[in-house]
């Protein structure tokens, strides 16, 4: 058992050696003995952080996609990320280095430098914790808030990223079909390809979809002022994510949703036709409307108001 920081030699053989910066905007990374890493740009910054806790397992990778999905909903493109993991005092050098090829790997396939952050063994931890800080760059901004009238469009399937977790968490209860096909969710995870298309086609606001499913997603967007509806029947849900939820018996609407995203828009049929010539599934599932309540609409006529939910992967805990 240990706590604290690497020592140097760890810290050069499991952390810095790994390192290197192909992104212009990079000026310097991580290093040892330096406090900070330096970027420049002539564009938007973006900036947002993310921590992965409910599952130890792909938290590296998982870590960097939910920050890049982040900087995609911000209209943005992701270029640098500051990375802190914090494992528990039973983890050793050679695991926090298992972790940072995880996160170096993932990262660049996106094309994204890891340029600096923070380790150290913890009891405050069970498991290991991963967070990442992504910045982006962006030459021009979403419009801004919903309006009356605009549509809401959805991306994919709902629930990608919690049928992904909870067919691993609880492997037990799946076929090995099941399994493979939650496991193939994977791929699905990140929206920076619908992002780059949405951005280009006039859209208000872009928003991951993260903890607490599409419903706690329209639910911050609309706050406590601006009024919507979302229809229930209309919401894309993949079979996998059905069968997951059913034997699991989690609501996939309230359902950790990376991968997902969703889109206002006032032109709607310019968004999806940009998005099904990329190959995007997309659907249209709702409208914002100036009732100043955002409710699910049910096929039966039945109506729920939307707030933020506890997400249903922490239901089995």
């Amino acid at each position: 058992m240990r706590f604290g920081k690497l020592n140097s030699e760890e810290l050069k053989t499991s952390i810095l050696d790994l390192l290197g910066y192909n992104r212009r905007e990079v000026v310097r990374g991580g290093a040892a003995g330096a406090d900070c890493a330096v970027v420049k740009s002539d564009e938007y910054i973006l900036l947002t952080t993310d921590p992965i806790t409910v599952t130890d397992a792909d938290c590296a990778r998982l870590a960097v996609i939910v920050s890049i999905n982040d900087i995609a909903a911000g209209g943005g493109e992701p270029f640098a990320c500051l990375v802190t993991i914090i494992a528990p005092p039973y983890k050793t050098a050679e695991d926090i280095r298992s972790v940072m090829t995880e996160l170096i790997d993932e990262a660049r396939k996106h094309n994204v430098d890891i340029i600096g952050g923070h380790t150290e063994f913890s009891d405050a931890v069970n498991r290991t914790v991963v967070s990442c800080t992504m910045l982006g760059k962006a030459k021009e901004l979403p419009l801004g808030g919903p309006q009356p009238g605009d549509s809401i469009i959805v991306t994919k399937t709902v629930g990608i990223e919690g049928t992904y977790i909870l067919a691993k968490e609880y492997k037990e209860k799946f076929t090995e079909s099941e399994t493979r096909q939650a496991a193939e969710l994977f791929d699905k995870l990140c929206v920076a390809k619908e992002g780059a298309v949405a951005k280009t086609c006039g859209v208000r606001l872009m928003h991951d979809i993260t903890e607490g499913g599409i419903m706690s997603a329209l639910a911050e967007i609309c706050g406590d002022e601006t009024g919507a509806e979302l229809y229930i029947d209309k919401i894309p849900i993949a079979d996998i994510t059905r069968r997951v939820c059913g034997i699991l018996s989690v609501d996939p609407y309230r359902l950790l949703g990376s991968g997902s995203m969703l889109i206002i828009t006032p032109e709607p049929k310019r968004l999806t036709d940009a998005l099904a010539a990329k190959g995007i599934p997309c659907a249209e599932v709702g409208r914002i409307n100036d009732c100043g309540r955002a409710v699910a609409v049910y096929g039966d006529g039945r109506l729920e108001e939307l707030k933020i939910f506890a997400d249903e992967v922490y239901s089995g805990r």
